[in-house]
């Protein structure tokens, strides 16, 4: 290679890394973002690529979380149905970003356990010890501080991880993701555990929140009066963009059902239309919403559950 061919190679190089440290979506095309784990150990290690695209949905996903990073949204509500990938944008390659772009800041992640929680925080991990991201912001993981529940960059930023009920032990931080804080119909309709839920959120993740921190929701809801149900104001009915809520914050939301609804959907799509049909098929989706949620997405009420329907 000649040193002219050198050079060219270096300039594009450092182009492509300044715009993934600028861009999202850019980031997610310049990392190899980790898919399925590569054997069935609760605590792999390794995981293969995921391969797929981001598709609208995840670009909509992304574009609201850089508003996030540059601090124009503080609260961030993401409801899709089960399978829409939104975990992986949301909760395994924005974490690694954000703390690539910010030194010295922390994120909390939770979930419903911390299995999960620790599966998350397995991936940031695998994204932050490659190569390509050193070469986009010159941090790595830092060799002395690198367990699942707490690890940092040597940039500073750090990242701590547990469920939701167990309890985060540590300093405080400049944002909190909420994962799928409840497991599915059955913990769901437990009003104990939504209670728990609740007062774990409110008693302990809440506070622990810096001022002019950032909180995320990521969920399929699953039931009315879920955490956020106790966030949206009593009248909402599904709606996406900002919403003035009960806690007298500003919360933006981004609510997608797998099969459009509304005529104000955030996609753009028809009523009757179906979600990433690149990777699902619409009789995939209608044979989930039998099996699971007649709206895969939008809380039930009791109610309506028996008329087959959601509560909008």
């Amino acid at each position: 290679m000649t040193e002219a061919k050198r050079e060219l190679l270096t300039l594009l190089e450092r182009k492509r890394a300044m715009r993934a440290r600028h861009s999202l979506d850019a980031f997610c095309r310049s990392i190899v973002i980790p898919g399925a784990p590569m054997n069935d150990d609760e605590g792999c290690e390794e995981f293969y690529p995921d391969t797929v695209l981001p598709a609208r949905h995840h670009q909509l996903i992304n574009e609201a979380l850089e508003r996030v990073e540059a601090g124009e949204i503080k609260r961030l509500m993401v409801f899709m149905p089960p399978g829409s990938a939104k975990s992986t944008y949301g909760s395994v390659v924005f974490p690694t970003w954000f703390m690539g772009k910010n030194p010295g800041k922390q994120i909390i992640s939770t979930s419903y356990a911390s299995n999960l929680a620790w599966k998350f925080s397995r991936k940031c991990r695998q994204i932050c010890k490659s190569p390509e991201y050193e070469a986009i912001f010159g941090s790595q993981l830092t060799p002395d501080h690198k367990a699942v529940e707490a690890w940092s960059l040597t940039n500073g930023a750090g990242y701590m991880a547990g469920g939701v009920l167990s309890g985060i032990t540590g300093n405080r931080a400049d944002g909190l993701i909420n994962d799928d804080p409840i497991k599915g119909r059955e913990q769901a309709d437990s009003e104990v555990i939504r209670d728990k839920t609740w007062e774990a959120y409110k008693s302990d993740l809440r506070t622990r929140l810096k001022p002019n921190g950032f909180i995320i929701w990521i969920l399929t809801r699953w039931h009315e009066d879920d955490p956020v149900g106790r966030i949206l104001p009593k009248n909402y009915s599904g709606q996406s963009g900002w919403i003035e809520a009960q806690d007298g914050e500003q919360w933006y939301v981004i609510s997608l059902q797998a099969e459009c609804e509304r005529d104000d959907d955030p996609l753009g799509r028809d009523r009757g239309e179906f979600l990433w049909t690149d990777w699902f098929s619409p009789a995939f989706w209608r044979q989930e919403s039998a099996r699971r949620n007649p709206q895969l997405g939008s809380p039930v009420s009791a109610a309506a559950r028996a008329f087959g329907r959601g509560i909008d």
